[in-house]
């Protein structure tokens, strides 16, 4: 038996963890790397000698307990705690114009350190970056705003 073949499991497992953390770090989406995980503790598996169904029942039990134990820990932690659990709770929340917003022009607000798309509830309002504006409606990971217009008494 040659040395590749020897050695072929442990390499797979190798480049599928690279490929995976790879593609984490490009999408940061948190389901990549449960799967990095489970390739790892295949890796290892593959190294100690174990036949490839125990290196794959060991890959996918792996990764599923991540999923259900790590993902809410780690998207906290790559968020900064910032994650909105119920995005309908920013509707009425004040948030700053960080990126132009204008008829037929999308642009982007930030509430609590979290960007969103943004359109403007007054299709013909034009909002200027820096401006302060309230959420009228929150439709997925889009929002429509209004300027802010303060009060006086």
């Amino acid at each position: 038996m040659g040395w590749l073949a020897a050695n072929f499991y442990p390499i797979m497992w190798f480049v599928a963890a690279v490929v995976l953390f790879i593609v984490e770090v490009a999408t940061i989406n948190t389901i990549s790397i449960c799967f990095v995980g489970g390739a790892i503790l295949a890796l290892i598996l593959a190294l100690l000698g174990a036949p490839f169904w125990l290196q794959l029942i060991g890959f996918f039990i792996t990764s599923v307990a991540l999923m259900f134990t790590a993902r809410k820990f780690l998207v906290s932690k790559l968020k900064g705690n910032k994650a909105i659990e119920d995005k309908s709770k920013i509707e009425g929340k004040l948030a700053i114009v960080s990126q132009e917003i204008g008829p037929g022009m999308k642009g982007q607000v930030e509430l609590d350190g979290v960007f969103w798309t943004a359109d403007s509830f007054d299709e013909t309002e034009h909002l200027k970056e820096g401006t302060r504006v309230i959420i009228c409606k929150q439709d997925g990971t889009k929002c429509y705003v209004e300027k802010y217009e303060e009060m006086k008494l």
